[in-house]
Protein backbone atom coordinates (compact mmCIF):
# COMPACT_ATOMS: atom_id res chain seq x y z
CA UNK A 1 0.00 0.00 0.00
CA UNK A 2 2.71 2.39 1.05
CA UNK A 3 4.85 2.00 -2.08
CA UNK A 4 1.47 2.67 -4.10
CA UNK A 5 0.46 5.58 -2.49
CA UNK A 6 3.59 7.35 -3.33
CA UNK A 7 2.47 11.10 -3.94
CA UNK A 8 4.07 10.85 -7.60
CA UNK A 9 2.37 7.30 -8.05
CA UNK A 10 -0.35 6.76 -10.61
CA UNK A 11 -2.22 4.60 -8.51
CA UNK A 12 -3.37 4.38 -4.77
CA UNK A 13 -4.68 1.87 -2.72
CA UNK A 14 -7.96 3.03 -0.58
CA UNK A 15 -8.91 0.73 2.47
CA UNK A 16 -12.90 1.29 2.95
CA UNK A 17 -13.99 -0.83 5.90
CA UNK A 18 -12.88 -4.35 5.12
CA UNK A 19 -12.08 -3.76 1.78
CA UNK A 20 -9.49 -2.16 -0.34
CA UNK A 21 -9.79 -0.75 -3.41
CA UNK A 22 -6.99 0.66 -6.17
CA UNK A 23 -8.05 4.02 -7.36
CA UNK A 24 -6.21 6.90 -9.44
CA UNK A 25 -4.57 8.98 -7.33
CA UNK A 26 -6.53 12.10 -6.84
CA UNK A 27 -3.80 14.65 -8.14
CA UNK A 28 -4.42 13.76 -11.55
CA UNK A 29 -8.47 13.24 -11.53
CA UNK A 30 -8.77 15.92 -14.34
CA UNK A 31 -6.45 14.10 -16.42
CA UNK A 32 -8.39 11.06 -16.19
CA UNK A 33 -11.70 12.54 -16.29
CA UNK A 34 -10.77 14.62 -19.66
CA UNK A 35 -9.36 11.41 -20.89
CA UNK A 36 -12.57 9.33 -19.96
CA UNK A 37 -14.81 12.35 -20.80
CA UNK A 38 -16.53 12.09 -17.87
CA UNK A 39 -18.33 15.30 -16.00
CA UNK A 40 -18.72 16.19 -12.05
CA UNK A 41 -21.41 15.18 -10.65
CA UNK A 42 -23.37 18.09 -9.43
CA UNK A 43 -22.99 18.85 -5.77
CA UNK A 44 -25.74 17.57 -3.05
CA UNK A 45 -29.05 20.00 -2.24
CA UNK A 46 -29.08 21.19 1.13
CA UNK A 47 -31.87 18.53 1.45
CA UNK A 48 -29.67 15.82 0.41
CA UNK A 49 -27.02 16.86 3.19
CA UNK A 50 -29.18 16.56 5.74
CA UNK A 51 -30.98 13.12 4.79
CA UNK A 52 -27.14 11.76 4.17
CA UNK A 53 -26.31 13.01 7.41
CA UNK A 54 -29.03 11.54 9.08
CA UNK A 55 -28.72 8.23 7.67
CA UNK A 56 -24.77 8.21 7.98
CA UNK A 57 -25.01 9.06 11.64
CA UNK A 58 -28.34 6.62 12.53
CA UNK A 59 -28.01 3.49 10.22
CA UNK A 60 -29.91 1.37 9.17
CA UNK A 61 -32.83 3.86 9.37
CA UNK A 62 -36.54 3.57 7.93
CA UNK A 63 -37.67 6.55 5.17
CA UNK A 64 -40.19 7.09 8.20
CA UNK A 65 -37.70 8.18 10.68
CA UNK A 66 -35.77 10.43 8.31
CA UNK A 67 -38.96 12.26 7.49
CA UNK A 68 -39.36 12.47 11.78
CA UNK A 69 -36.54 14.08 12.16
CA UNK A 70 -36.71 16.37 8.77
CA UNK A 71 -39.91 17.02 9.37
CA UNK A 72 -41.01 17.02 5.46
CA UNK A 73 -41.50 14.16 2.70
CA UNK A 74 -37.99 12.42 1.59
CA UNK A 75 -38.75 9.99 -0.90
CA UNK A 76 -37.35 11.97 -3.73
CA UNK A 77 -34.08 12.77 -1.47
CA UNK A 78 -33.64 8.72 -0.81
CA UNK A 79 -34.39 8.02 -4.21
CA UNK A 80 -31.45 10.94 -5.50
CA UNK A 81 -28.83 9.41 -2.97
CA UNK A 82 -29.64 5.97 -4.04
CA UNK A 83 -29.31 6.73 -7.41
CA UNK A 84 -25.91 8.51 -6.83
CA UNK A 85 -25.01 5.15 -5.08
CA UNK A 86 -24.37 6.83 -1.34
CA UNK A 87 -27.10 4.60 0.31
CA UNK A 88 -28.81 1.53 -0.68
CA UNK A 89 -31.42 -0.55 1.16
CA UNK A 90 -30.44 -2.85 3.43
CA UNK A 91 -33.27 -4.96 4.45
CA UNK A 92 -36.26 -4.48 5.89
CA UNK A 93 -37.70 -3.79 9.31
CA UNK A 94 -39.55 -6.79 10.86
CA UNK A 95 -42.90 -4.24 11.41
CA UNK A 96 -45.88 -4.12 9.82
CA UNK A 97 -45.65 -2.91 5.82
CA UNK A 98 -42.16 -4.17 6.51
CA UNK A 99 -40.36 -0.78 5.79
CA UNK A 100 -36.89 -0.59 3.70
CA UNK A 101 -33.96 0.31 5.89
CA UNK A 102 -31.25 2.52 4.53
CA UNK A 103 -27.61 2.56 5.23
CA UNK A 104 -24.41 4.42 3.71
CA UNK A 105 -22.45 2.60 0.84
CA UNK A 106 -18.78 1.88 0.14
CA UNK A 107 -19.15 4.98 -2.52
CA UNK A 108 -20.00 7.15 0.44
CA UNK A 109 -16.72 6.65 2.40
CA UNK A 110 -15.13 7.14 -1.05
CA UNK A 111 -16.66 10.73 -1.60
CA UNK A 112 -15.66 11.38 2.18
CA UNK A 113 -12.42 10.20 1.74
CA UNK A 114 -12.96 8.35 5.04
CA UNK A 115 -11.86 4.78 5.30
CA UNK A 116 -15.18 3.91 8.05
CA UNK A 117 -17.67 5.34 9.94
CA UNK A 118 -16.12 6.05 12.85
CA UNK A 119 -13.59 8.84 11.12
CA UNK A 120 -17.25 10.70 11.05
CA UNK A 121 -17.05 13.49 13.11
CA UNK A 122 -18.52 13.37 16.63
CA UNK A 123 -22.39 15.00 16.59
CA UNK A 124 -22.33 18.25 18.62
CA UNK A 125 -24.97 18.26 22.02
CA UNK A 126 -27.89 20.70 20.89
CA UNK A 127 -27.53 24.03 23.18
CA UNK A 128 -31.40 22.82 23.76
CA UNK A 129 -30.44 19.62 25.24
CA UNK A 130 -27.25 21.58 27.51
CA UNK A 131 -29.61 24.24 28.94
CA UNK A 132 -32.01 21.49 29.88
CA UNK A 133 -29.35 19.70 31.31
CA UNK A 134 -27.87 22.54 32.99
CA UNK A 135 -31.31 23.95 34.09
CA UNK A 136 -32.24 20.31 35.95
CA UNK A 137 -28.91 20.73 37.86
CA UNK A 138 -30.31 23.31 39.25
CA UNK A 139 -32.94 22.67 40.44
CA UNK A 140 -31.79 19.59 42.01
CA UNK A 141 -29.10 21.38 43.58
CA UNK A 142 -31.20 23.95 45.18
Amino acid sequence: MDEFNREDAGVHIVKLEDNYQMCSNPQYSEYVRRILDMRRNTPLSQAGMEVLAIVAYNQPVTKAFVEQVRGVDCSGVLGSLTAKGLIEERGRLELPGRPLLYGTTPNFLRCLNISSLSELPPLEKSRQTENETSEMEDVSAG
